[in-house]
């Protein structure tokens, strides 16, 4: 009876066992190209802290992060930091000042066009004329090299921060193409209509643009448009030198801000009237052939422009700005693929379609479920989502509990109730893969790509009863490399100056919170769900269970 009661209970362990084994390994296979981790495990936040994604680098290589906790309303601590993605390395940039310091610095950090340095703003808030004041830190991405704008003198951030005063701000700076320049408006108590400035990037050369003159744009590293206070638009070059001058016709009219196309032959602007109702023109980059138009979004590497006309697309193109009947349906959400070659769009909202800019090879790319207008109206997110390569598009989509896609928009009340997780599938409509987990009031979205596509910032906001919560923003991965692990905490310095950098940490130190990844095949949800991870701990429970009762069967 002993060797029969043994050879059984192996048995049942052995099945339990392989069943179990069986289970991870489905559930697993279908990841083994994705991987992910939350930017607060991977920066080793303390408790209280929220990070999210700036900005990537222009050469990919590296994100920088803010992190913020709230103190009170009007106080909390700021931090920055730099991922290096390529070599695995993070650090926290020392800008050599204390936490309380840390609260004027602003949200936002950028990088120039060319990539070698960071800027940041920093600000302090005052009551009445006079108090308070802003200013732009320019420096490099370790945070040394500093200096303010206005001045050519290296600095640190503790004295910029005390100069800060006397209602004196910049607002608004514009780099120039190839980063030698860098405009911006000046405004203080005797001035607060503001004056628009260019300096080196260095701050030698700073002069005086054009008084009471806002909203510059770079045509160029040597020719800039923008506004006077007066509502004219005009061109000079770097040095104030007059070019070019466009005046409304009618009193009381404004230009609006100037957009170029990309080959920088056509613009686009708004021309405000007395009752400060508008209308959108499109004219050629010297002014001519001036045509009341829609607002659009212009082709990547030419002067064609995407117009959506009560839900219908068409294309502006040639020098006379024609307009060519693209698409007749219910278009919204239009967008160009980057070559200039494709527009993505949804029809009725829940279908994603590509069309050649020719009209021809109108594809059906994939379902969507419909969610809350409120969520797109409120914040930044996109919908749908082109990566820099063309190669793949990511979305969100509405799913009921048990599954199905969402084919009536939910009010926002309801949204607790659905969820939304994030999906990407190749521009051919191949590959549809579920990036995140549905979960219950959930909404998922893409925050941005990495300049080759290879990489995702993913944010969400978790809707409930108790009021919503942000949740913690992830990387993820989507070319076989393991973003979970690997990852070596070093000073920026180094990291800008190393390129193999010293471990000092290990990486089981990292509380890695990676997101789910469920595999999807022509629409219908794989087996590999996130409820896997319950079934295998109930599974292993009725097996403990199960042995123990045989245990006791067999001993009596």
């Amino acid at each position: 009876m002993g060797s029969l009661k043994m050879i059984k209970s192996m048995s049942i362990l052995f099945i339990v066992i392989f069943m179990v084994g069986l289970v991870s390994a489905s559930s697993s296979s279908s990841n083994n190209a994705i991987s992910s981790i939350q930017i607060n495990d991977l920066i080793q936040t303390e408790e209280g802290f929220s990070s999210s994604p700036a900005e990537w680098s222009p050469d990919g290589r590296y994100l920088l992060v803010r992190s913020h906790k709230s103190i009170s309303m009007f106080e909390g601590i700021n931090k920055h930091y730099l991922i290096d993605i390529e070599n695995r390395a993070f650090g926290e940039i020392d800008y050599g000042i204390t936490e309380k310091e840390s609260n004027y610095l602003s949200p936002f950090i950028g990088w120039i066009p060319s990539g070698a340095k960071i800027y940041f703003s920093v600000s302090k808030w005052g009551q009445g004329k006079g108090t308070g004041g802003s200013n732009y830190i320019i420096c490099d991405p370790d945070g040394t090299d500093m200096r303010v704008i206005g001045s050519q003198n290296k600095t640190t951030l503790d004295k910029a921060i005390n100069n800060l005063g006397g209602g004196v701000r910049y607002r608004d700076l514009t780099f120039s193409p190839d980063s030698t320049k860098v405009a911006f408006e000046y405004e203080d108590p005797d001035n607060f209509l503001g004056n628009l400035w260019i300096e080196n990037i260095d701050g030698t050369n700073s002069f005086e643009l054009r008084a009471k003159a806002r909203k510059l744009v770079w045509y160029n590293s040597t020719t800039v448009f923008f506004l006077t206070r007066d509502g004219s638009l005009l061109v000079t070059d770097d040095r104030g030198n007059s070019v070019q001058a466009f005046i409304s016709d009618s009193d009381g009219e404004k230009h609006g801000i100037v957009s170029f196309s990309p080959d920088k032959q056509k613009m686009t602007f708004p021309i405000y009237s007395v009752d400060d109702k508008y209308h959108h023109y499109i004219s050629n980059i010297n002014g001519s052939t001036l045509t009341k138009t829609y607002v659009g979004s212009w082709q990547p590497n030419g002067s064609a422009m995407l117009i959506n006309k009560n839900r219908s697309l068409y294309i502006l193109e040639g020098n006379d700005h024609s307009k060519r009947l693209l698409y007749e349906g219910n278009a919204t959400e239009p967008r160009w693929f980057p070559d200039g070659t494709k527009i993505l769009f949804l029809e009725n909202e829940n279908k994603i379609y590509s069309i050649d800019t020719d009209g021809t090879n109108i594809s059906f790319i994939a379902d969507i479920g419909l969610t809350t207008h409120h969520i797109w109206d409120t914040y930044e997110w996109e919908q749908i989502s082109i990566s820099p390569t063309g190669e793949r598009i990511a979305f969100t989509s509405a799913l009921y509990q048990n599954g199905d896609l969402i084919d009536m928009e939910p009010s926002l009340k309801k949204a607790k109730h659905v969820a939304a997780p994030l999906f990407i599938i190749n521009s051919d409509g191949t590959n549809l893969t579920q990036l995140t987990p549905s979960l219950r009031g959930r909404h998922d979205f893409l925050d941005g790509w990495s300049p080759d596509g290879n990489i995702l910032t993913v944010d969400f906001i978790h809707f409930s009863e108790n009021g919503n919560m942000h949740g913690s923003p992830h990387l993820i991965s989507l070319n076989d490399q393991d973003i979970a692990n690997g990852w070596e905490e070093m000073a920026v310095s180094q990291i800008i100056g190393n390129d193999n950098p010293t471990k000092i940490n290990n990486e089981k130190d990292l509380n890695e919170t990676p997101v789910l990844n469920d595999s999807l095949a022509n629409g219908t949800e794989n087996k590999q769900s996130p409820s896997f991870r319950l079934f295998q701990f109930v599974f292993c429970l009725m097996g403990a269970w199960m042995l123990q009762k045989k245990r006791f069967f067999y001993d009596k």
